[in-house]
């Protein structure tokens, strides 16, 4: 017996619970398997108690506590070293795949499709939690303060971290409203932005308490690649040359996340398409050297577009080092 008609028939246990351990069940299996890492218990229970439109998780909606958990969902999650993972690693391949075949079997009813949009789904969940009046206060002056509120908020941190990598995933142009009432709630987008900040390292790891705050919604945008967004609200383009509170511009942030695309649209709406329009004075003037770490990515075309445009071949990045030694330590011969 294969392994998928193991799955198959272990989805369609699932499937046949009433309807809410089955819908439990089946929300807990889309997080495992499509979570950016393993969630710990206290975690997926504040993840399986959101629901799209919330404004709060009050105690009421609260899960106490995961027992039966990885029964309700047949087996297929296990609780290893405190966090939740799936039973084998084929399992993921199995489930993408029933997500994308195009002959499915009836009996696995509804979930192929809802893995399909799982990426969507998680997206829209983590910016309902990161939404949430719990959080309209903004980022915390101190360490203890955030650690606090992380311990009485365990998903904060996951979802300040994750929301746009799930969003970045999805193809299609979705979750527009939701995404910019979020990035237009100050006290929510600035204590987002201190969470994520946490797990990336950057000119800001030491200098998060006090938290300097000035974050625009465009430096979240550039952090997570999410030009669809950036594309839609010409509103945007109005913060590329803002500096927020580490001295930091939106293009810092691309350029930190490798994100060649953000990187492609600032230049566009900064110095617009004719080439030779750039020079010196008008190049941004944040953190880093695009022109340098354009050549240190090997992101040839947009190398010699910053060129022609007039960008700085001799402006050392922070290190001291320029753009020439950039390409060529990466073995760049353009």
């Amino acid at each position: 017996m294969g392994l998928d008609i193991v799955y198959e028939w272990s989805v369609k246990r699932i499937l046949d619970q009433r309807k809410p351990f089955r819908d439990r069940a089946l929300r807990a299996l889309l997080w495992t398997s499509n979570a950016m890492r393993p969630l710990s218990r206290d975690e997926i229970l504040e993840a399986l108690a959101l629901e799209p439109q919330m404004t709060e998780l009050d105690e009421e909606s609260r899960l106490g506590d995961d027992d039966g958990l990885a029964a309700e969902c047949a087996d297929l999650i296990i609780l290893k070293d405190g966090h939740y993972q799936l039973l084998h690693s084929s399992l993921k391949d199995y489930l993408d795949g029933i997500a994308t075949h195009s002959n499915v079997p009836i009996t696995l009813g509804e979930f192929p499709e809802m893995h399909l949009k799982a990426h969507i789904i998680l997206a829209e969940l983590c910016l309902t939690y990161l939404s949430f009046s719990t959080f309209e206060n903004g980022p915390t002056q101190t360490l203890e303060d955030l650690q606090r509120l992380q311990q009485a908020n365990h998903l904060l941190k996951y979802a300040a971290v994750n929301w746009g990598r799930h969003l970045a995933k999805v193809r299609e142009n979705v979750l527009f409203e939701l995404v910019m009432r979020f990035l237009l709630s100050e006290g929510n987008r600035e204590l987002s932005m201190q969470n994520a900040l946490q797990s990336i390292d950057g000119p800001w790891s030491n200098h998060l308490f006090p938290y300097p705050g000035k974050t625009t919604p465009l430096h979240l945008l550039s952090m997570f690649n999410l030009v669809r967004i950036a594309e839609r609200e010409s509103s945007l383009c109005s913060y590329i040359t803002e500096n927020d509170g580490f001295g930091a511009m939106p293009l810092d942030y691309a350029i930190a996340g490798r994100n060649l695309d953000m990187c492609d649209w600032i230049v566009d709406k900064h110095f617009g398409a004719q080439v030779g329009y750039g020079n010196k004075e008008s190049e941004p003037t944040g953190l880093f050297s695009l022109l340098n770490n354009a050549a240190r990515c090997n992101w040839t075309d947009l190398t010699l577009r910053l060129i022609q445009l007039g960008y700085d071949v001799d402006r050392p990045n922070s290190l001291g080092s320029h753009a020439v030694f950039g390409a060529a330590s990466n073995g760049c011969e353009s």
